[in-house]
C-alpha cells in the first residue's frame, strides 16, 4: 500500500513537471498557475484542459497497469492533482484570481471524469481497449489525442520571455502566412506595416492558442453542435469558416478597430495594440498579442539592417 501512495505521489508531482517543461520551458509555473486558477472561465478550451487532462493521465495509465491489484484506484491521481492545484493556490497567494465555485465544481467534475474513465477500461477486455467496443473508451481516445496535439503545439513556442525558440517561431508563422494567405490581404494591409504586424499578431496569437488540430476537430463537430469561431481567425458566424474566409472578414474588423482606435494611441503602439487586441477577441490574452507585434517589430528591423549592411558590402 505504501508503494501505491508513492507511485500516485510521482505520478501527481510527474504530471506538473511534464506540463511545465512542455509548455512554457523555464516560465512553466505560470501555465501551472493559470490551469490552476482558471484566471479566464470564459476560455472553454482552457477550461477542457482543467477537467480532462488529469482524466486522460488516468486513463493511459490505467491502460498499462490494468492487470496491477491498484489500477481500479487510479482514479484518485485525479483527486491529487485538486490537492496540488490548491496547494499551488495557497503558496502563490492567488486566492484573489480563483473563482472558487467554479473551480470547485470543475475539479470534483474533474475527478468524476476520471473515476468513468478509469472503470471503463477496468471493465473491458485487452483486446477492446482500441477499437469501438466502448463509447466511453472512444471518446477518451479522441480526448487524448485532441489534447496532446495542443499540448505539442504549444510546445514549440517555449517560454514568452524574448528568446531564441520563441522569435524563431514567431518569424516562421508569420513567413507561412504571410505567403500562405497573399492573395486574399488587402491593399491597406500590405502598405501599412503597423497594421499588417496587428492583423499577423492577432492570426498567430489564435493559432497558439487554437492550434491546427483543434480547428480540425472544430470543423469535424460544427454540423452538429454549436461552435462559436472558425477559422483560423476564430470569426463568430453562422457557417463554418475556412481559414482564408475567416482572415478576408478579419481584416474588416480589424481595419474598424484600428481607425477607431488609433485617434486615440496613434503614437503609442503598445496602447494601440492592446486596444485592438482587447476588441478583437474581449479581452482574451491582448498581452500576447502585444508581445507576438513587438517581437515582429524587432525581426524586420533586424532583417532591414542586415539588409542594409549586405548593400553596403556590394
Amino acid at each position: 500500500m505504501v508503494m501505491f501512495i508513492f507511485l500516485y505521489i510521482g505520478v501527481v508531482l510527474l504530471f506538473f513537471v511534464i506540463l511545465m517543461l512542455l509548455t512554457f520551458g523555464k516560465k512553466g509555473w505560470d501555465y501551472i498557475g493559470i490551469d490552476t486558477v482558471i484566471a479566464n472561465i470564459n476560455n472553454k478550451f482552457l477550461v477542457g484542459l482543467f477537467v480532462f487532462l488529469p482524466a486522460v493521465v488516468v486513463f493511459l495509465l490505467t491502460i498499462f497497469t490494468r492487470n496491477a491489484p491498484f489500477a481500479q484506484y487510479n482514479w484518485f491521481i485525479a483527486g491529487g492533482i485538486a490537492i496540488v492545484r490548491l496547494i499551488t493556490i495557497i503558496v502563490g497567494d492567488r486566492f484573489h484570481m480563483v473563482k472558487i465555485f467554479p473551480w470547485l465544481f470543475m475539479s470534483a467534475l474533474s475527478i468524476a471524469v476520471s473515476y468513468i474513465a478509469c472503470s471503463a477500461v477496468m471493465a473491458m477486455a485487452p483486446s477492446d481497449l482500441f477499437n469501438n467496443a466502448n463509447t466511453i473508451v472512444l471518446i477518451m481516445w479522441f480526448v487524448t489525442v485532441l489534447i496532446i496535439g495542443n499540448l505539442l503545439s504549444e510546445a514549440q513556442f517555449g517560454s514568452l520571455d524574448d528568446n531564441d525558440s520563441y522569435n524563431r517561431n514567431v518569424d516562421r508563422l508569420y513567413r507561412k502566412y504571410q505567403k500562405k494567405f497573399e492573395d486574399v490581404i488587402q491593399q491597406s494591409f500590405k502598405r501599412d506595416l503597423r497594421k499588417r504586424r496587428i492583423l499577423f499578431s492577432i492570426m498567430i496569437a489564435e493559432d497558439i492558442n487554437r492550434p491546427g488540430i483543434v480547428r480540425l476537430v472544430e470543423r469535424m463537430l460544427f454540423p452538429f453542435t454549436h461552435i462559436a469561431t472558425t477559422g483560423i481567425m476564430q470569426v463568430t458566424a453562422s457557417e463554418y469558416l475556412s481559414n482564408s474566409k475567416s482572415v478576408e472578414i478579419a481584416q474588416e474588423m480589424v481595419n474598424g478597430f484600428y481607425k477607431r482606435q488609433k485617434r486615440k494611441y496613434n503614437d503609442n503602439d503598445y496602447l494601440l495594440v492592446r486596444a485592438i487586441a482587447s476588441d478583437y477577441n474581449e479581452g482574451i490574452y491582448p498581452e500576447l498579442v502585444v508581445d507576438i507585434f513587438f517581437t515582429l517589430k524587432d525581426l524586420e528591423i533586424k532583417c532591414y539592417k542586415k539588409s542594409i549592411d549586405q548593400s553596403k558590402l556590394t
